[in-house]
């Protein structure tokens, strides 16, 4: 992940970053303000919301990988409200996002310093990876690479034994502009586009391959979160 904009990094002074401490708030606002084709068109039903939440109940010889589902929030500081967030979940030393929102009108660009200040936590928190889930422009042009399907499945299975926990950043650490100076370019995050790639390297076909974005189609901010989780499955 990039953090060295200028823009998201003035703009990160005025928000925190938290770790599961507004789920429900979170999905309530992913099914608000993120959709696909028309609003109300959010994949994320309280039925499947409640299914992640219900992995947490699970035992541990089901959780492999030390699997949790979290809620990321970023705050704004001085008013208290949520700006932006996101729906992902834990497997080993993996950080996989799978849904979001931000709030594009009141807080532009909100969305950018969620992702970045994410992007630092992860990778101060010991993480490896960072599943974006399918290719879009916006994830490039935020420092992801697309990788090919045999080498991310080798990669998920070295990786899921490496149990981490996900924790909230306290104090001064959680203030987002905070997160992105502790970021050093050799702690970098690999941010990793899973499943797009067959194994030969060539492109996929179906919805990935429709999911994808021309150039200069919208802002960077605005195509946050927009598209449903790609899981890579590894046997």
């Amino acid at each position: 992940m990039s953090v060295a904009h200028a823009e998201v990094r003035k703009r990160a002074k005025a928000f925190r970053l938290s770790v599961n401490e507004a789920w429900s708030e979170v999905v309530a606002n992913i099914q608000r303000h993120t959709w696909t084709s028309a609003p109300g068109d959010c994949w994320l039903s309280d039925k499947m919301a409640q299914a992640y939440k219900d992995v947490q109940s699970l035992g541990p010889k089901w959780l492999r990988g030390g699997m949790r589902f979290l809620s990321i929030e970023l705050w704004h500081s001085q008013t208290g409200d949520l700006v932006a967030g996101e729906i992902g979940y834990t497997c080993g030393s993996i950080y996989s996002s799978c849904t979001g929102f931000s709030i594009k009108d009141k807080y532009p660009g909100a969305g950018c310093v969620q992702l970045a200040a994410l992007g630092a936590w992860l990778a101060k928190q010991g993480f490896q990876i960072w599943d974006l889930g399918m290719e879009l422009d916006y994830k490039l042009e935020l420092g992801g690479q697309v990788v090919p399907r045999v080498e991310w499945a080798s990669t998920i299975r070295r990786l899921r034994h490496q149990e981490l926990a996900l924790l909230s950043p306290q104090g001064d650490a959680a203030n987002a502009s905070s997160l992105l100076r502790i970021l050093l370019p050799e702690q970098a995050l690999s941010c990793e586009l899973s499943g797009h790639l067959d194994a030969q390297g060539t492109e996929a076909t179906g919805s990935t391959q429709k999911a994808k974005k021309k150039k200069g189609s919208k802002p960077i901010d605005d195509q946050l979160h927009e598209s449903a989780p790609s899981f890579a499955l590894a046997s």
